[in-house]
């Protein structure tokens, strides 16, 4: 069963609540470095995962090759 863009982005999401809950563990009486912690993950799954569409995106419609037009002399 190939990957849809449906299941890797619920994969995304699971993987981005793991990782906030593994840091809140980590971090439960710093407050300071929990709230840095958690900004620091929410912008590397937000960058992978835009990064991620953006590649699954330019698979769905690929440029063959570019259409010059014609010349009009």
């Amino acid at each position: 069963m190939p990957w849809s863009f449906y299941w890797v982005s619920l994969l995304f999401v699971i993987a981005f609540l793991v990782t906030l809950g593994i840091m809140r563990a980590i971090f439960r009486n710093d407050k300071d470095q929990l709230s840095l912690a958690q900004l620091c993950v929410v912008l590397a799954y937000s960058c992978m995962y835009l990064m991620w569409v953006t590649c699954y995106l330019q698979q769905l419609y690929p440029i063959i090759r570019p259409e010059k037009p014609p010349h009009f002399d």
